[in-house]
């Protein structure tokens, strides 16, 4: 199990925390890499030489004061629960791609007109909205456009282009969101208050506060309220969901095998009345060429039918067997 690199310090590797002004406060560089509170004010300190971190930014790296409100953004969502074991945020629920605030268009690693663009005070909008707005943002406000156009530069240049920190977290998201599917699919879950990860088996489900909680939260906080296990509660939740199955799946098909079977039957009832007008028009017949034309096209009607007929049966008997073997499956399942 991994946690995401992106919302930890590339310098001393803690996870950030999501608020300004703390030492685990995130800091964003000019070149787009992401350090916390504490490291940021340590390097400032020292010469450039002396420094742990080291890019094509060189002074300037440090220049920007403003903590990095696009990280404390995405890390203020509900969907993280900080893991003190593994030193890291893990996905407690899923999360679709951080948006544009301007034309709610998600951030993409893949589109450069929906890459983000980083103003001098640390938040952000897609690559696009800023060139559709960059004159307006360069009158009213010259300093920071500047400063936003340079970080732009750097981090989209050079060997440190991979320190672009949304574009890493961007990166690390597909992957975290899968583990955490798989986590869900092995038995596993968050707990809803302690937000420690547990097995399915030995959780609860408080009915009062429809919460699903670890052992020990159920204990101390949740003791007076009735609770199921968890087991008993994704049982319920499972079983709701086979019954609208066989609703929606089920119920679907025989309706509509039902109306087609009426289709048939009418459809088979019809062309047998026709076939045997065909059939009794043979003694009007004119002359015996014009008898023979009537007789033909009627044999050829009867052989048509009879071969769509038998192309038509196989069908109707393979899906009837394997319908059978299905309800045999049922019968035979012990549990």
């Amino acid at each position: 199990m991994r946690v995401f690199e992106s919302l930890n310090c590339i310098l001393c590797k803690r996870p950030f925390v999501p608020i300004a002004g703390q030492p685990r406060s995130p800091r964003l560089l000019l070149c787009g890499s992401a350090i916390c509170h504490e490291c940021f004010e340590k390097e400032k300190s020292l010469k450039q030489g002396e420094r742990e971190h080291k890019c094509d930014g060189g002074e300037a790296c440090f220049y920007n004061s403003n903590f990095a409100y696009c990280v404390i953004d995405v890390l203020s969502q509900d969907c993280f629960t900080l893991s003190p074991i593994l030193g890291g945020y893990l996905l407690m629920k899923p999360l679709v791609n951080p948006e544009c605030p301007i034309c709610h268009d998600e951030y993409s690693n893949k589109d450069a007109s929906k890459e983000a663009f980083f103003f001098g005070c640390n938040h952000l909008v897609c690559t696009e909205c800023y060139q559709k707005s960059k004159i307006t943002i360069l009158k009213q406000n010259n300093d920071i456009a500047t400063r936003a156009k340079t970080s732009r530069v750097i981090m989209t240049s050079g060997e440190n282009r991979r320190k672009d920190w949304l574009q890493d977290f961007l990166k690390e998201l597909p992957e975290m969101t899968c583990q955490l599917e798989e986590m869900n699919k092995t038995g596993y879950r968050f707990c809803d208050e302690c937000k420690k990860l547990d097995i399915v088996d030995e959780m609860y489900h408080c009915n009062k506060c429809l919460l699903q909680l670890c052992g020990n939260c159920t204990y101390k906080n949740h003791r007076s309220h009735k609770a199921i296990t968890l087991l008993q509660k994704e049982a319920s939740l499972m079983s709701h969901e086979l019954c609208y199955l066989s609703i929606s799946e089920v119920q679907t098909y025989h309706q509509l095998f039902s109306g087609l079977h009426k289709e048939l039957s009418d459809g088979l009832q019809g062309f047998d009345q026709k076939l045997l007008k065909k059939k009794r028009d043979l003694t009007n017949a004119s002359t015996f060429e014009d008898l023979r034309e009537k007789h033909k096209k009627c044999t050829e009607l009867k052989t048509d039918f009879e071969k769509c007929s038998e192309e038509y049966m196989p069908h109707v008997r393979k899906y009837e067997k394997r319908v059978q073997e299905l309800m045999k499956t049922l019968d035979d399942d012990p549990n």
